[in-house]
């Protein structure tokens, strides 16, 4: 692998003109970093890709690991100079003063800066126009014919000269660098300020150009991109890098909190960006022993004991589990370790979900105060993961019947962001809208003056035998009347495949399939609130999928405890079923916030209907369909 390294990198150092083999180069060295976790080196040659490029494949995985790549190397970065700072800083006067010297020389060298420029104030302008002339680059050309930019090895020559005499550059014109500041010179040598190395040895751990070999052809790639939230360091005088060392107690503890804060939050993206588990047990285990007061409130906990289950250790696990439970008891992450399924909200706990449908029930029934008050006890519990859409959407409703509108509309909008899929998400955006002209739609009802239709007079025909036959008697024209004979009705024979069906009836009630029906829901221990509102939800479902028929729904009571919607009618009882059939299907979406178990479909005629709200014996009724259509009711 090492070997292969050291190929790609030179391939994508001479290759100047095939995009496709560069970028080839460029994924697999990222490919390799990524596996050997050098994960700086891995965002570098991620960010090298030229995109777009078809032969890459899946543009969106790279993108994907690019963008948490990103996160980690700053957090990375962020650390290693914080670090580095503070080595400086626990050296001693001489050293460390010697350190700097060291450290300037090398970074005025980089940056193709002397001494002189300093004492005239470094600008670029004065800089470049004492600038002394590189040697001549073709002077020791002797081929012949051969011309330079054919020539690899002269090339070759070229760029380390021009590079070891001015540093690298950008491609830019020679305008925009002069008017520029002249720390604007390089993007390459603010990596290598950004990361200095091992202060006692003097020496740097800088990351060297991905592009250029080095004697042995082998060199770790740098970070390149502007990620690091690590300023550029402007002055590279000793004083200038002085001023960023942590001396004073006020500054070292500032350093110290980026180190805090950048190791837990590097753990969280090992955990959740990469899924490196390992990893991220590692980090925090390292903040753990740099910083053992920064424990997030347990989060530090409960994050290890995740990650120790992820990768088996279930020792650890309970370890840490148990210092998070003795530490931080009354912590929200102690809620997450406690109840393990959060970490999975498909899965819920047995016990939230019987407590969360005993609230739900009390709702429906129009106990609102004890629902209410049982809902925020269950939520400081439990938490947001078992609120379910149906729940969200009656407390909604029940808002809108005490005219609390804001808090309608906030519980709606927590239905459609917490659950996009729900088919409730719909019906609460269009609540939501209502709500918001609640007040011009009820002053537009209150002041519409509606006038009924005058009825068509009824035209009466005067019928009077006596007048025609006196009008007969005076005519005097006695050839054209003719003895009347009386019309005898002709017995009508029944095809026997033609017969109606009968009547059936028991001790108290008699259906009659052949006469009109109704189509009856009725709602047990339902509050008038919801079951107005499933009134209201069936009027536009008629509206939208039977608007030829203008069926009619009524709400009515059978007793105290059963409300009835009567949907009004059909021509007999085969029609009838057929609309009821296919609204009992419906009705798991269009009133899903109703549980089925409060509500059933019956068809029946105005006079068992009439019969049935005096007598109650609902039971009987329901005897007499089933003798009528077994199993259907």
């Amino acid at each position: 692998t090492t070997a292969a390294v050291s190929f790609f990198k030179k391939s994508t150092f001479y290759n100047q003109s095939n995009l496709s083999y560069k970028n080839k180069a460029f994924l697999t060295l990222a490919e390799i970093s990524y596996q050997q976790k050098k994960y700086k080196n891995a965002y570098s040659f991620y960010d090298s890709l030229q995109l777009p490029d078809s032969t890459l494949g899946d543009i969106s995985k790279i993108m994907e690991r690019k963008s948490a790549l990103v996160q980690i190397v700053k957090h990375i970065n962020i650390i290693e100079r914080e670090d580095s700072l503070q080595s400086i800083a626990a050296l001693s006067p001489a050293d460390r003063d010697a350190f700097l010297k060291k450290l300037s020389k090398k970074l005025q060298k980089e940056r193709g800066v002397k001494d002189e420029d300093f004492v005239s104030g470094n600008s670029a302008s004065d800089y470049f126009n004492t600038k002394n002339q590189s040697s001549d680059i073709f002077s020791n050309n002797e081929t012949k014919g051969d011309w330079y930019f054919y020539n690899t090895s002269l090339k070759s020559k070229g760029f380390n000269e021009f590079k070891r005499t001015w540093g690298k550059r950008e491609n830019v014109d020679n305008w925009r660098r002069v008017s520029g500041s002249d720390q604007n010179l390089i993007t390459s040598s603010q990596r290598n300020n950004q990361n200095s190395g091992n202060p006692k040895s003097g020496l740097l751990t800088g990351d060297s150009d991905p592009l250029s070999p080095s004697a042995n052809g082998v060199s770790d790639a740098g970070v390149s991109g502007p990620l690091e939230d690590i300023n550029f360091q402007n002055d590279i005088s000793v004083q200038g890098l002085l001023a960023n060392v942590p001396l004073t107690k006020p500054l070292m503890d500032s350093s110290n909190k980026k180190v805090a804060i950048s190791l837990f939050q590097l753990g969280k993206n090992y955990q959740n960006l990469l899924e490196d588990f390992n990893e991220a047990i590692n980090t925090y285990e390292k903040s753990l022993n740099r910083f053992p007061d920064s424990l997030h409130n347990g989060e530090l906990y409960m994050n290890l004991f995740y990650c120790y289950n992820k990768i088996g250790n279930s020792a650890k696990a309970d370890y840490y589990k148990n210092l998070l439970l003795k530490k931080f008891s009354g912590s929200k992450f102690t809620q997450y370790v406690v109840h393990p399924e959060r970490f999975n909200p498909s899965k819920k706990d047995t016990a939230a979900t019987r407590r969360y449908d005993d609230i739900y029930n009390l709702f429906i029934e129009g106990k609102f105060d004890q629902a209410i008050k049982e809902k925020h006890n269950a939520d400081s519990l439990f938490g947001i993961n078992y609120w379910s859409p149906q729940l969200l959407y009656i407390e909604s409703v029940y808002y809108i019947h005490q005219r609390q509108d804001s808090l309608a509309i906030k519980t709606l909008k927590e239905v459609i962001s917490q659950y996009p899929t729900s088919p409730l998400r719909e019906k609460a955006a269009i609540m939501i809208d209502v709500l918001g002209r609640r007040d011009s739609i009820e002053n537009y009802l209150t002041n519409l003056h509606v006038e009924r239709i005058k009825e068509d007079s009824q035209i009466v025909v005067f019928d009077d035998t006596r007048l025609s036959q006196n009008i007969v008697r005076q005519s005097g024209d006695t050839s054209v009347q003719h003895k009347i004979q009386p019309v005898v009705a002709e017995k009508a024979v029944l095809n026997p495949d033609k017969k109606l069906p009968p009547p059936v009836s028991n001790a108290t009630f008699t259906f009659d399939p052949n006469i009109p029906q109704y189509v009856m829901m009725v709602l047990n221990k339902v509050d008038p609130v919801y079951s107005s509102e499933a009134g209201n939800a069936f009027t536009r479902y008629n509206r939208e999928k039977y608007y030829s028929l203008n069926l009619q729904v009524i709400k009515d009571t059978l007793d105290k405890e059963r409300t009835l919607l009567i949907f009004s009618q059909f021509e007999n009882a085969d029609a009838a079923i057929k609309y009821r059939d296919r609204i009992k299907k419906d009705a798991a979406s269009e009133i899903s916030w109703l549980p089925a178990d409060k509500y059933t479909f019956y068809i029946i005629s105005n006079t068992n209907l009439e019969l049935l709200k005096e007598n109650k014996k609902l039971t009987d009724y329901i005897d007499v369909l089933d003798k009528k259509y077994p199993g259907k009711f």
